[in-house]
């Protein structure tokens, strides 16, 4: 069964990824120290933010318009290109105005490399819109190498710039950004090995696409301040030693994510495209399976985060646990919270409470 088989390849890449992303935590939290890793998430998660708000919905607009066949993959592509292009832009110029707030809120943080890593925003968005692409056309082999080379990249130019120049916060951003146009690249490549955009919209494409992602953009964008706003307000209460303890919980917390967000992204699709009554009993069948899996996945977390924290960030991070173990309870909820919003959106009904 080709569900069955893209579930399990999404499921192994993204133990691939989780491994890979605890390496790179891991050389973040050793080189920086608890307070180096709190700078470096208050300076690039803000770019991730504001990508989200601008993008408005278009990653899962895209996902939804070719998988339901509403749009032509061509027409589908090229708005998920051009999309985020504009809006990204004015993204950055709203951003690089508001700087000097952000900059007093939080005094610790570097203007300059604040200023550097905002101009990622366009290249986030298009990454994620690719991604959306792939998925939506169920081209899933292409959807995990993507989604792996974002964190092999931050790796590989994070190591190598550890090697050439030593541990700064700046080297992290900028293997950060140039992680993320490496990707882009090779999404590029990748999505337009199959598809060629089709620039040629009319009024009704451009209809079909936003009357989607504006029903689902409010819905994104809470979503994903609930994931981040946090790393802010512990920023603006505490210090950036305080978002670094954080940061390593939210981290560790968030790889039990990993087995819904697999199911969640194969099984779009299979939802979008199915009857109603089909659609049904394989959502109900994910969600159980989901349910199971990740409580056994928190209980096995549980009895080992103390000295997994402790040999993997050192024991400066050892703090970290006690927030951990508050988090556990919402990474399960939140886990079956993904399979339930996949189907809900994958059904034309984004930010509707759907009888399930």
């Amino acid at each position: 069964m080709s569900v069955v088989r893209d579930s399990a390849m999404t499921f192994a890449t993204r133990v691939v990824i989780f491994v890979l992303q605890g390496i790179a935590a891991l050389l973040l939290a050793r080189t920086l120290g608890p307070s180096g890793r709190g700078l470096y998430a208050l300076i690039v998660t803000m770019p991730h933010v504001a990508a989200m708000i601008a993008n408005f919905g278009a990653t899962a607009a895209t996902a939804y318009s070719v998988s339901s066949g509403r749009l032509k993959p061509g027409n589908a592509l090229a708005i998920a290109l051009a999309f985020p292009l504009s809006t990204g832009l004015l993204a950055v110029a709203l951003l690089e105005w508001a700087a000097p707030i952000y900059l007093r809120l939080y005094a610790e943080v570097p203007a300059g490399l604040f200023r550097l890593a905002i101009v990622l925003i366009p290249l986030i968005a298009i990454f994620n819109n690719l991604l959306g692409f792939l998925q939506g056309s169920k081209r899933f082999l292409s959807f995990n190498l993507l989604n792996f080379s974002n964190p092999a990249a931050f790796l590989l130019i994070f190591s190598l710039w550890l090697f050439v120049r030593g541990a700064s916060i700046g080297g992290a951003v900028l293997s950060w950004q140039v992680g993320f146009a490496v990707a882009v690249v090779f999404g590029l490549v990748l999505a337009l090995s199959g598809t060629r955009p089709d620039f040629r919209l009319k009024r009704t494409h451009l209809r079909t696409f936003l009357s989607y992602s504006s029903r689902i953009s409010l819905n994104e964008i809470f979503t994903f301040l609930n994931y981040r706003l946090d790393i802010f307000l512990v920023g603006y209460f505490l210090d950036a030693r305080a978002v670094g303890l954080y940061t390593v919980a939210v981290v560790v917390a968030e790889t039990l994510w990993f087995l819904a967000s697999s199911a969640a992204n194969v099984l779009f699709p299979s939802f979008a495209e199915r009857p109603l009554a089909a659609a049904l009993e394989l959502a109900s069948k994910a969600f159980a399976a989901v349910l199971w899996l990740s409580a056994g996945l928190v209980l096995l977390l549980a009895l080992v985060d103390r000295p997994l924290v402790r040999i993997a960030f050192g024991s400066a991070f050892l703090p970290s646990v006690g927030a951990l173990n508050y988090l556990y309870p919402g990474v399960l909820l939140l886990s079956l919270y993904k399979v339930l919003a996949s189907y809900i959106a994958a059904r034309g009904y984004p930010g509707t409470i759907v009888r399930f």
